[in-house]
């Protein structure tokens, strides 16, 4: 059997750490984490299976991407790839517009 490779781009230590050690336990992904986008986008051409991507990359950090310009660059390399925004915001329009830019899912930390 194939194992799932799953990136997971998260600024925020805490939560990335707390979505990898849920991840690893399933023995069928292969899980990365990342920082930035920018790290992320390093590694795009591995072809992962699943990006779970934060809404909102740190703002406090001048030069660094957000959320929505590393989806975009994540879709004109890997189409196939799915990518799950996750994100403190919970306001329907934020998550509707995300949708119909292609995002697979969206879910509220």
């Amino acid at each position: 059997m194939n194992k799932f490779l799953i990136y997971v781009v998260e600024d925020d230590s805490f939560f990335l750490n707390l979505i990898l050690k849920n991840f690893e336990k399933n023995k069928n992904y292969v899980i990365r984490g990342f920082s930035s986008g920018e790290n992320c986008l390093n590694e795009i051409d591995s072809h992962p299976d699943v990006v779970i991507l934060d809404y909102i990359l740190d703002p406090q950090q001048t030069g660094k991407m957000t959320g929505i310009e590393v989806y975009n660059k994540i879709r004109a390399k890997v189409v196939k790839t799915k990518i799950i925004f996750l994100s403190g915001q919970d306001d329907v329009n934020v998550i509707l517009e995300l949708v119909k830019m292609g995002a697979r899912d969206y879910v509220t930390k």
